[in-house]
Formats: structure tokens, C-alpha cells, sequence
């Protein structure tokens, strides 16, 4: 089987490509999403250090990691679940137009 010739790979397998493209693609996707989620929300987080011989309270606005992890992750899971219901869908409608 060639791979850059038309007509001799069957649909199974043409779908089964199209899917893992996606996957990639959503991966990357996904990345971004969380990215921009760590990178735009932020929470006060306190410190303390000593000064002249006084301990001083403070807080700084860090970004929000675990925000960022879960939402590329619930982003990449929901988007995958929509992605294979898609595909899935694309060999079901591909497979009865061949069959006439």
C-alpha cells in the first residue's frame, strides 16, 4: 500500500488517520488553553521575611498553576470526546454512501 496514492486505503483507516491528526491537533490546543489560564488568572499568596530585625507579612499575585493543568486537560478531554463522536459519525455517513 502506497501511501501518497488515492483509492487504496480503505475507509477505516483514512478515518483512523483523520482522528489522529485531530488528536494532535487538540493536544496542541489544549496547551494553549491551559496556558493562557495559568498566564491570566492569579491568586495572592502570602510571604514573610524578616527586615531589621521584624518579621514582615506580605502577599504576591502568582499565577495559578493547577488552574492552568486542569483546565488544558478538561479542555483536551471534552474536545477529544467531541472529536471521536465526530469521526465516528464521518465513517458512519462514508460507509452507507459507499454501500449504494
Amino acid at each position: 500500500m502506497n501511501f501518497f496514492e488515492f483509492g487504496d486505503m480503505s475507509l477505516k483507516s483514512i478515518i483512523r488517520y483523520l482522528y489522529l491528526m485531530g488528536c494532535i491537533t487538540l493536544l496542541y490546543k489544549a496547551f494553549l488553553v491551559g496556558r493562557v489560564l495559568y498566564l491570566t488568572n492569579t491568586y495572592a499568596k502570602e510571604t514573610s521575611y524578616m527586615q531589621g530585625g521584624q518579621q514582615w507579612y506580605s502577599s504576591i499575585e502568582v499565577n495559578n498553576m493547577p488552574l492552568g493543568l486542569f483546565g488544558g486537560l478538561a479542555f483536551f478531554i471534552v474536545s477529544l470526546l467531541i472529536w471521536k463522536i465526530i469521526c465516528e459519525l464521518l465513517y458512519i455517513i462514508f460507509e452507507r454512501i459507499g454501500r449504494q
